[in-house]
């Protein structure tokens, strides 16, 4: 039903976890000390980049594994979300399973990237600063939950109309 608003928010969610996902940098941190380490967080998981004379951690398959399936499960439960809508219930629950996703996405980002921090800091010989830089990827990520919560506003306005229209026969 494409004429529901609860799809055009659907699809926007879609759109951001997407671009999320392919385009954006949610976060940077950069940690200095014997080596510059700068550890860029965007929706494919992580990625880092140490000096040549520096150990790489052993973070690979997971820190690009997990975070694309946590956003893959997401879309695809938005995506059939648009098209259950004779079923609104189910259709509530997958929304909230897809901001699930969402913040298990972040759990996932921040575990892994708390991971290579403390590798970083133990295999380091002096002291160590970290500092953190924001990107365009959170703006994206808080977008698709703002966009997943207003559809399953749309869909709730909906069930009341039938409910409504139920009563009034």
């Amino acid at each position: 039903m494409i004429q529901r608003i609860q799809t055009v928010y659907l699809l926007l969610s879609i759109v951001c976890a997407i671009v999320l996902s392919t385009l954006l940098t949610a976060a940077t941190i950069d940690i200095t000390g014997d080596s510059v380490l700068q550890l860029t967080i965007c929706g494919k998981g992580l990625a880092w980049s140490l000096p040549a004379s520096a150990e790489v951690p052993e973070l690979s398959i997971k820190a690009t594994l997990l975070p694309i399936a946590a956003i893959a499960i997401g879309v695809l439960l938005r995506f059939s979300a648009i098209f259950l809508y004779h079923n609104r219930k189910l259709q509530i629950r997958l929304c909230y399973w897809a901001i699930f996703t969402d913040l298990l996405w972040c759990a996932i980002v921040a575990i892994l990237s708390y991971d290579v921090i403390q590798f970083v800091t133990k295999t380091a010989i002096t002291d160590t600063q970290i500092s953190c830089a924001p990107g365009l990827g959170l703006i994206a990520f808080a977008l698709t939950i703002c966009f997943t919560l207003l559809s399953i506003r749309g869909i709730r306005h909906d069930e009341r109309l039938v409910r409504a229209a139920d009563r009034l026969r």
